[in-house]
């Protein structure tokens, strides 16, 4: 997301969660950390809640993955989206259990209403899918999907094309498709495959992405991936995971550097994008960082 959403309420991260995850999530467990004081979203987890008899195992996969990811001064917020408000008490409780870090938010999203664990509380919060926080996440450019699998069916490659030969690549033409004064051509296509081939070639284009152009890049970067042959998948999933990261998309981000270490789990630039995105740096601060 490009904007900056802000909220002083437990209802206004329920009306959030669409634009952290790329996706409305339902029926599940999101657990995020917070940096600079609570002050800004890091780390974000989310997983399908489980059957009362799995609850345990659930909540020490949770407790695991944020124990690696709760920085200095930083905290955490889980939100339990349930149909059944009791259903998601318990299952919250299980989750604080296992936590070792401190919790500043916790409770269950159910009915339009978020009800605070221990105290209590409750705060209404809009149709996560039709919420502010979502329109305007939208209306800076990202795609989000209504749900899980629709997220993961968007980004699945399709292995269309037929391998591209060896050959040089034309980086001149690359940078014009990403800079939009060319078009997405069948030479353009495989322009980019041979350019993720070359390592000096493919660092150079994604360093290229800047804050106001890596929307651009993470769209082109993704069209070539989806329908790219599956020997190329890993390096041009990884391209698109990088761009989009950088353009504030980090769920979908995480979804194609997941892709690309499925097909290639050495893949180095995939490895890059998913440790940004797992360490909650901002693309802003990425940016600050290789000027």
């Amino acid at each position: 997301m490009n904007g900056v959403h802000t909220t002083n309420t437990p209802g206004g991260l329920v009306e959030a969660l669409p634009a952290l995850f790329g996706f409305v999530p339902t029926d599940s467990v999101a657990v995020l950390t917070t940096m600079a004081n609570g002050r800004r979203i890091g780390f974000r987890l989310r997983i399908d809640r489980r059957e009362p008899h799995q609850r345990a195992e659930m909540a020490d996969t949770i407790a695991g993955h944020v124990s690696r990811h709760v920085g200095s001064g930083g905290a955490v917020i889980v939100i339990v989206l349930a149909d059944d408000l009791d259903q998601g008490m318990s299952d919250l409780a299980a989750v604080l259990d296992a936590l070792s870090e401190p919790v500043i938010v916790a409770g269950v999203a159910h009915l339009g209403v978020f009800t605070e664990w221990g105290t209590g509380n409750v705060w209404p919060y809009e149709d996560p899918a039709h919420s502010t926080a979502t329109v305007a996440a939208v209306a800076a450019g990202q795609n989000v999907e209504a749900s899980r699998a629709a997220l993961a069916a968007s980004l699945t490659p399709t292995y269309a094309n037929a391998y591209v030969p060896e050959g040089e690549a034309d980086t001149a033409l690359c940078l014009a498709v990403l800079a939009g004064t060319h078009d997405l051509t069948d030479e353009a296509r495989v322009a980019f495959t041979r350019a993720v081939r070359n390592i000096g070639v493919r660092d150079y284009l994604w360093g290229e992405a800047t804050a106001e152009t890596a929307g651009r890049h993470a769209a082109t970067w993704t069209a070539v991936a989806l329908l790219t042959h599956r020997r190329d998948v890993a390096g041009l999933y990884a391209m698109a995971a990088m761009a989009t990261y950088l353009s504030g998309d980090g769920a979908r981000g995480r979804d194609l550097a997941d892709i690309a270490l499925k097909h290639d789990p050495e893949q180095s630039l995939a490895k890059i994008a998913l440790t940004a995105i797992d360490a909650g740096m901002s693309p802003a601060r990425w940016f600050e960082m290789v000027q």
